[in-house]
This record gives C-alpha cells, structure tokens and sequence, in this order.
C-alpha cells in the first residue's frame, strides 16, 4: 500500500510539472529520469539501511542518500531535498558517531517537512526521531519538551488517524529512557491500543519496543508484580533476527533483571550480552594480534635496510657510470634504468607493508579498548555480588575510572595530536550519568567551546571531571529533588577555563570528606600543573585554568 501511494504521488507531481510548465518533450523526458533516479537511490539506501549490518551497510547508504541529495537540489524540489535531507538523518542516527549532526538534520528536515501540508504525518514521525537523538546525547530538557509538543499535537487528531502513527509506541519507550515514566505510561494509556502495535518486518520493531517499554515502567516505575510483559520481552530476545538486535535486548533483560535483584537471570543475560559483544566485533586473540604486528615490524625493518641498501648501489652505479660515460653512456643507461625499476617497487611494497602495520596498529588499540570493557563489566559483576556498601562503592568508583579511559582512549583513536573535548565529555557524562541513573534522578547542562585539548592532557582532565561528577552524586544534597549538573568549559587563546558545580548544598556542620577521589583530583591537577580553586562555601565547585602548552 505504501509503494502504491508514493507512485500516485509521484505520478501527481509529474502531471503537475507537464501542466504547469511549458518545457519541451526531450526536458520533461529529463525531469522524469532524473525524480526516477532519485527515487531510485533512495530505495537502494533504505535496503541497505535496514540490513543492520554494522559500518559496512551504513557507508554503501550514505553512498545512495549523497546522491540522491545532488539530484533533489539539481531539481530544487523541496520535498525531495527534505527527503534527502531526512535520510541523511537517518545514516548519523545508525551510525552514532556524531549526535550533534543527527540532531541538526532532524531538526532541518522536520522544519522543512512543517511547510508542506501533505507531509504533516511525516513531520511527526521526524520529531519522534529528534526526540530519540536528544534522549541519546541525555540531553532530557529538550528530549521531554519535543515529546510533550507531540503528545500534545498527536491528541488533536481523530482516533482512525492516530492508527496511522505507528510510531507512537516508540515516543513511550524514549520517555523511559530518560528516566520520565509517568509521560510514558500516559502515551501507552491514552494514545495506544496495545492489540494493534506491529512490527515493520526489516525497519521497525514497535511491538517489541512496546513490550520493553512496559517491562520498564512495571521495573522502574511502578515496581509492582507481577511483571507481565519481561515473558515477552524474552521471547523478543530468543527470537531476534540478526546478532545486533540480539545485543541490544541481552543488555536491556540484564538491566530489568538486575534492578529485581534476580542474580540467576541477570548474570544469564549479562553472559550472553558479552557473547553477543564479541560475535558483533568478530574477536580475534589479543596475543595473536600482538605476535602479528611485531613480525610485520621486524618485515618492515628489513625492508626499509634492503631499500637503503639498494640506494647506495644505485647511487654507486651512477658516479661509475658518470665517469665513463664515453665509452659505456647506452650500458649505463640501462643499468640504471633496471636498478630505479627495483627501487620503486620495493617502495611500492614498503608502502604496502606499512599500510598493513597501521592496520594492525588499529587492530590492537581495538582489542585494547575490549579489554576495558571486559574489565568494565566484570568490576560490574563482582560489585552485583558483594554485599559491603563500602565495597560497592569502591568498585562502582573503579568502574566508572575505567569507564573514563575507555571512551578518551577512543576519542584518542580519532584525533593524532588532539583531542575533540566537546564529543568526548557529551559521550563521558552520559556513561557516568547512566550508572546512577536508578539512584537518583539527574540533568547535565554543559556550556562546551569547541575546543581541542593536548593528548598529553586530556586522560589526566577526563580523570579529574569523573571525580568531579561522582563527589556530586555522592554527597550533594538535594532534599529529593532532581541533581543538576553543571560543567562550563571556555577555550580561550593560552589556557582552557573549566567551571564546575551542582544545584546541591553541603551541611555546614559535616566535616568535608578527603577521600581517594580528592586525593586523584590533586595529584592529577599537579600533573597537569593546573591552578584549582573551589569556594569554601562550596567546597565540591571547582574552577580549573589548564595551559595548553
């Protein structure tokens, strides 16, 4: 039905161009070509969309949408450009590399979309979607403020219409994830009929997310048994169709079961949640990895000695040839013709071999950032497992310390000298945030020059904001209200300016705590040879001035 009316509309749209224009055969011929091939690209990047097959699948769509976007401005046809646009949005929010971007096309296409009275659905399907992206960056303000402006829109429409909005299960499930479960369970109630929530075969899984959805609210919001829907959720589990999905549900019946206290269960699914980890990224031993690449070094090594070699006979060859170049010029000629023959080619296989040993380079630091997040879980294991709060704490700690390294060591992996701070303290406070996330409630406001901080720097600074983070969600009081965070960094033209604070207040009476955590913050700002300041009033504020040379 859906192909069916994308060709009538198609077909309107041509009948309207051959009437209201007055072209010649052979330019209303090139006008149809080209919507076809437009359409055409299009329909190449949602199949390679939607076969979930990791980076590869991603790059050959963003092959197709890119041209599909050269022919929609060729045209300048806003619904096509605003289709283009869309898909563009599409391929940031798989690929989850750069949430600013997703956020940013969503935001374009959905403007653009809210022009054109015929695509109105269509606007709010993108707005579900700018919802999702917020909610992926725990940017909650904005994520709740989009999805009340849809709930609130959504209302206004007949009941039969809302049946065309299978999307609406999915604004639910984004409520739960930024810890909202009173909205969610009032989109469910009032804007749902469980009965006819379907899975889209290959693209969408409402029903399955509806399922999840309700296991969170009954878990983390009502905390009432029994739990009907964690059966389903397990069958959705047992029943996934690719290794991805399979990942994704494994981590959420984890969570579920972790938060019940159901050890059996949870370990069960944390086990094959690693499982799943290391079939999707295709684990290859870490010695094996390591005896590789030294042998390609001692290859290269080698090679470079023979290549040097062959230049001080090459060169040898020359000055001979120089000196009786009246009688052997035409020899000459052809040995050095040969011998610079064999010099280019070793080089050509130099180069080769230190593209392979970059490769490998890669490889390890990959393995390296698996390690982590094996050591990761495991420090999340044995915290499940003890029973000491001092223990727990000391390990969640840990954890999070881990979790730190992890994520700049990636952020590392991207940049040579330096690193994009503003990227990596989105992605560290949202892992932070997340391991208190059913402890208490918590909102980030991050204020964040786009500034580059030095490597050398950046894994002592990233250390230091952790502390910073987790002192605030340990002893900041707040009298049951919400935890808000606040963390300003200003790029100036010597020195980068950090600012930190929490909506918390601290009793004057207690004695201030000098834990590990204080102890890390000062050797690390020494390390750094950074000034710190913090008030007395408020002695878990701080104020960092780092040089960045």
């Amino acid at each position: 039905m859906k192909e069916f009316l994308k060709n009538i509309l198609f077909l309107l749209c041509l009948l309207s161009t051959i009437i209201s224009c007055d072209n010649s055969p052979a330019e209303l011929e090139q006008v149809f070509l080209t919507k076809e091939k437009f359409e055409y690209y299009i329909s190449k990047g949602n199949e390679e969309y939607s076969k979930k097959a990791g980076l590869p699948a991603i790059v050959a769509s963003q092959l197709f949408f890119d041209t599909a976007a050269v022919i929609a401005n060729e045209l300048n046809d806003s619904i096509l450009i605003a289709r283009s646009i869309f898909a563009k949005g599409k391929i940031y929010d798989a690929w989850n590399k750069e949430p600013i971007k997703t956020i940013e096309y969503y935001e374009k296409a959905s403007e653009m979309y809210g022009r054109i009275d015929s695509m109105r659905m269509t606007q709010l399907y993108i707005k579900q979607l700018l919802a999702h992206s917020y909610g992926k960056i725990k940017d909650s303000l904005n994520c709740i403020r989009v999805l009340n402006d849809l709930y609130a829109e959504i209302k206004t429409h007949s009941v039969k219409e809302r049946m065309t909005m299978k999307f609406i299960p999915e604004m639910a499930l984004i409520s739960t994830e930024v810890g909202n479960y009173p909205l969610a369970e009032k989109i469910l109630d009032e804007l749902v009929d469980e009965k006819k929530v379907r899975n889209e075969p290959g693209t969408n899984n409402y029903r399955d997310h509806y399922f999840l959805t309700r296991s969170r609210l009954e878990v983390f919001g009502k905390q009432e048994r029994p739990f009907r829907y964690l059966d389903s959720l397990e069958n959705t589990f047992a029943n996934a169709p690719n290794s991805y999905d399979s990942l994704y549900y494994s981590e959420q019946l984890f969570q579920l079961y972790d938060a019940l206290g159901d050890i059996p269960n949870s370990y069960t699914y944390l086990k094959q949640n690693v499982l799943n980890y290391a079939y999707v990224n295709n684990k290859v031993e870490f010695d094996t990895i390591s005896n590789r690449l030294a042998n390609m070094e001692a290859k290269t090594k080698k090679q470079k000695s023979i290549i040097l070699k062959r230049l001080n006979q090459i060169w040898i060859i020359t000055f001979i040839g120089l000196g009786i170049l009246a009688i052997g010029s035409v020899f000459m000629s052809i040995v050095f013709r040969r011998s610079s023959n064999k010099y280019f080619r070793i080089w050509k296989e130099l180069e080769i071999s230190n593209q392979k040993t970059t490769l490998l380079y890669k490889e390890l630091h990959h393995r390296i950032k698996n390690n982590l997040h094996m050591i990761f879980s495991l420090l999340q294991m044995q915290e499940r497992k003890s029973d000491n709060p001092t223990t727990i704490e000391n390990l969640k700690a840990a954890r999070l310390r881990i979790e730190s390294i992890a994520v700049m060591h990636e952020e590392m992996m991207l940049q040579e000298d330096f690193v994009d701070f503003k990227r990596f303290l989105h992605r560290l406070v949202s892992s932070i945030t997340e391991c208190f996330s059913f402890e208490r409630r918590i909102i980030t406001h991050l204020n964040i020059d786009n500034t580059q901080v030095p490597q050398k720097q950046s894994f002592s600074l990233a250390l230091i904001i952790n502390e910073w983070i987790s002192n605030s969600i340990k002893h900041a009081e707040t009298n049951n209200l919400t935890l808000e965070l606040f963390i300003d960094i200003i790029d100036k033209n010597d020195h980068i300016l950090i600012k930190y604070s929490d909506n918390g207040f601290v009793d004057s009476k207690a004695q201030r705590i000098y834990g590990l955590g204080s102890q890390i913050i000062q050797l690390l700002s020494k390390q750094l040879n950074a000034s710190i300041e913090n008030n007395p009033n408020q002695p878990y504020h701080y104020t960092i001035k780092i040089n960045k040379t």
